[in-house]
């Protein structure tokens, strides 16, 4: 019940924040996208992730903190031309008034649509995500993400699900690829995978220079594979300006 009030009071008075993530080719200075990050803000300045309170949330304030990161992701593509990713709850994507909101926006703006990527994780996208909903979100042409991708649900019915345009695979796998020859074939399996079907895929967790490299020779055996690196090697997150 304190992390609903506060989150309440966070909706109301602006205490909801945003910080981003690039995501960048490999060995690329320039980030080919960014993923929007919601924080709470605390009087102290402390900035509170998602993960620990975001589960606290009813359904009315997940919406509500998702129309927020809508709008947040369209203000960002539309000032530096990148395209922005953010995160959907299931309540928001079972939501029909939803693509209606999220079009209103985007005609206020003049956002590129195919600058915006909402994301979804598998278990979201096995359990919640309205065929209605995401038919809607998808004639409005922007991209769909399927997040957390490896993280211990039935992946291959989530991929089916909602035909995903990026794969974001798990950091659970990625930040131990170097060092375990399990983790190492499913993301080989992954990127065969994406590779075969033209997917975008995004390894999560790059933290050092050895996973780094290890992603990359993975990936020679795939020429053309659209990959993308997101993690502190690349850059921590920041305050959207």
């Amino acid at each position: 019940m304190q992390w609903r009030s506060r989150i309440d009071r966070a909706i109301s008075s602006g205490g909801l924040v945003f910080q981003r993530q690039c995501i960048f080719l490999p060995m690329s200075r320039s980030p080919s996208f960014y993923e929007l990050l919601v924080r709470l803000a605390e009087p102290s300045g402390e900035l509170i992730p998602a993960a620990r309170f975001i589960n606290d949330a009813v359904p009315e304030q997940l919406k509500a903190i998702d129309q927020l990161a809508a709008i947040g992701a369209i203000n960002q593509a539309q000032s530096t031309g990148i395209p922005h990713a953010f995160n959907l709850s299931g309540h928001t994507l079972n939501d029909l008034s939803f693509p209606t909101f999220l079009s209103e926006q985007i005609d206020k703006s003049s956002v590129n649509p195919r600058c915006l990527i909402l994301e979804c994780t598998e278990q979201v996208a096995l359990l919640m995500v309205s065929t209605q909903v995401l038919a809607a979100l998808r004639e409005l042409r922007i991209q769909v993400s399927l997040d957390d991708l490896g993280a211990g649900y039935a992946s291959i019915p989530a991929v089916l699900a909602i035909a995903p345009d990026i794969l974001k695979v798990d950091g659970s796998i990625v930040r131990l690829l170097a060092i375990d020859h399990w983790r190492e074939s499913i993301v080989y399996g992954i990127m065969a995978g994406a590779h075969h079907h033209g997917l975008k895929l995004v390894l999560e967790h790059i933290e050092s220079g050895l996973i780094e490299g290890r992603a990359i020779a993975l990936a020679e055996d795939f020429p053309g594979l659209n990959l993308y690196f997101q993690g502190w090697l690349y850059g921590k997150s920041e305050i959207c300006g």
